[in-house]
């Protein structure tokens, strides 16, 4: 069928406005058109041929030709940068463009909370990352390496892993991790209050009693108390009697203590033995480094938790107090599974 001078007019009017469509699309796809997002991993050293058609591949833009021209037009190919990126389907291309050249948009982000080992720290970040966990607390206890990280003479970090949400790399490797966790921690130390009851403990003794306070702290305004009965407790020759150090020593971090196992021979047994740890119980967070620096203006010796289901505890500075209270919590501890 042959077209008159019109009809050729209004195709090519009709064929240009669709092209036109397909290109904004194409270059901006508006957010509500897109799709699920899909994890993208950009390989080191990846050429932009290659990266253009596995994006196609993917859904992620719509023509890989587009994208390759549109990279090398304004010049940004060489800053792309490899990494693991979450990508929406039909991204759109300048938004894949400016995605793929964030310089953090392509880590692999890890949140590691407070009052974690090394092997439970080990255990979190092999989920995110491709690291070898074994190898991971291998290093943890490796001297020379330590010695490297700014710990002459200790034999473990553990306790300086610092909790906080990380960025890594997603091809970071076991050393790279712990550099940057300990580099953390030695940033947030120089940070805390050069003045308090705790100022004058060694590093070891400042984090192996805040690793403590984070363990038995479950309410944050109850931090600096808890660190007050610890430091009471020390000055006054009394042992510390926190459970957290006995399930450390026994690697048992769930489920009942029994009496056969609070008797328990390990330096770690803050039951039996008087003042502080060998070595940190976990890693503690900033909250509680300072209130291990600056613990409460209080003479408590004694805690309970209340059973409650707030987290919170009685305080006692006698024995007899500390009895009574043990009693209460016990007694309302029956009632409510007679209930």
């Amino acid at each position: 069928m042959k077209l008159n001078g019109k009809q050729f007019s209004l195709f090519i009017l009709i064929s240009l406005t669709v092209a036109m469509g397909f290109l904004a699309w194409a270059f901006t796809a508006p957010e509500h058109m897109r799709g699920k997002s899909v994890v993208f991993r950009l390989e080191r050293g990846e050429s932009l041929k290659s990266v253009s058609a596995r994006l196609a591949d993917a859904k992620i833009v719509p023509s890989a030709p587009l994208f390759y021209f549109y990279m090398r037009l304004t010049r940004k190919s060489g800053k792309i940068k490899s990494g693991q990126y979450r990508l929406p389907v039909r991204a759109g291309i300048i938004y894949t463009a400016q995605q793929l050249l964030d310089p953090s948009a392509g880590d692999v982000i890890v949140q590691v909370r407070e009052g974690l080992t090394i092997w439970q720290t080990a255990g979190v970040i092999a989920q995110e990352l491709s690291i070898d966990s074994a190898k991971f607390v291998e290093l943890c206890g490796d001297s020379a390496f330590i010695h490297s990280l700014g710990f002459p003479g200790d034999t473990s970090i553990e306790g300086y892993l610092y909790p906080e949400t990380y960025h890594f790399q997603f091809d970071a490797d076991e050393k790279m991790v712990i550099k940057k966790m300990t580099s953390t921690f030695h940033e947030v130390h120089k940070e805390l209050p050069k003045q308090g009851r705790g100022a004058a403990l060694s590093r070891n003794e400042l984090v192996s009693l805040a690793a403590i306070v984070e363990k038995e702290a479950q309410v944050a305004s109850e931090r600096a108390v808890i660190s007050a009965v610890f430091h009471n407790r020390l000055e006054q020759g009394i042992p510390l009697g926190a459970d957290p150090t006995i399930r450390y020593a026994l690697k048992k971090f769930s489920g009942p203590i029994y009496k056969s196992e609070l008797q328990n021979r390990s330096p770690y047994n803050t039951r039996i033995h008087k003042g502080l740890t060998p070595g940190p119980i976990c890693s503690p967070g900033k909250a509680a480094l300072e209130a291990a620096v600056n613990p409460a203006d209080s003479e408590e010796l004694f805690f309970v938790a209340k059973w409650d289901g707030s987290g919170e505890h009685y305080f006692s500075k006698t024995n007899a107090e500390h009895d009574s209270l043990k009693m209460m919590v016990r007694n309302a501890k029956k009632e409510l599974s007679n209930w």
